[in-house]
């Protein structure tokens, strides 16, 4: 008999929660603070997921990028010209220093190899192996995953506005879809892991680890961006497609 998938989804991300709250709680009897505390917490979490699924959950995850050129074009199309312009984005600005540069750049690593890992390698896969093979679970894991990946960044609203605390969350739950998307076309945890590297490398490069509160400008980009996730992961998920996927 298999088990709720839903309930061993949410209990593991309670689980690694209720470890970051307390390593949170440490951080300020210690009065550590700043950026460096997500060099700290990503790797530390990552360190212990990693043996959650060596010793316990025992999923199969396929970190690198090699796919047919076919197979690029049709499935990271759109994700790949974004990165582009991200890409540009960074070039085209000069206002960072080196070590500015450097620190985003290990910022970003942390995050995307750790939320990654988490969101589409554990609670992803967690509730496809707990649930019948049926496109309907295909997308109730991509939902579920992708609004656990949109809740969890609640806890950035220590650090900034609820209007930019919730902005952040929406992008993180389109985002999540497109991503896990991204996984199950391509069954290799690569290329989510380094898209996400890039979107999070331009946007602390450029605006930094705090998400500023929206204008009605940077609003209707922001939503720009979101239809544009919404979509490719809606289209990336089309049902056609269903027996292509790979785990």
């Amino acid at each position: 008999m298999r088990k709720n998938p839903f309930l061993t989804t949410v209990a593991i991300w309670l689980g690694l929660m209720a470890v970051f709250v307390l390593l949170h709680f440490f951080y300020l009897l210690g009065h550590f603070t700043g950026a460096n505390r997500v060099l700290v917490t990503d790797p530390l979490l990552l360190l212990l997921l990693w043996g959650l699924n060596h010793y316990l959950l025992k999923f199969k995850i396929n970190f690198n990028l090699q796919l047919k050129f076919r197979q690029i074009c049709q499935i990271n199309s759109l994700p790949l010209i974004l990165a582009f312009f991200f890409i540009i984005a960074i070039i085209s600005q000069q206002t960072y220093t080196a070590a500015h540069f450097i620190d985003s750049l290990w910022l970003a690593l942390a995050a995307a190899l750790f939320e990654e890992f988490f969101f589409r390698g554990i609670l992803l896969n967690n509730f496809l192996a707990k649930s019948a093979n049926t496109y309907r679970n295909y997308l109730m894991a991509v939902f579920l995953s992708s609004f656990l990946f949109g809740l969890t960044h609640l806890v950035n609203l220590a650090a900034q506005s609820w209007s930019a605390t919730l902005l952040q969350m929406a992008n993180a739950f389109v985002l999540g879809i497109m991503l896990a998307a991204l996984y199950l076309r391509t069954g290799k945890l690569g290329w989510p892991i380094f898209y996400h590297f890039i979107l999070d490398f331009t946007g602390i490069l450029l605006n930094g680890i705090v998400t500023k509160t929206p204008t009605a400008q940077s609003l209707r980009g922001s939503l720009v961006i979101l239809l544009l996730y919404l979509l490719t992961g809606i289209f990336l998920l089309r049902k056609k497609l269903f027996s292509s996927w790979q785990r």
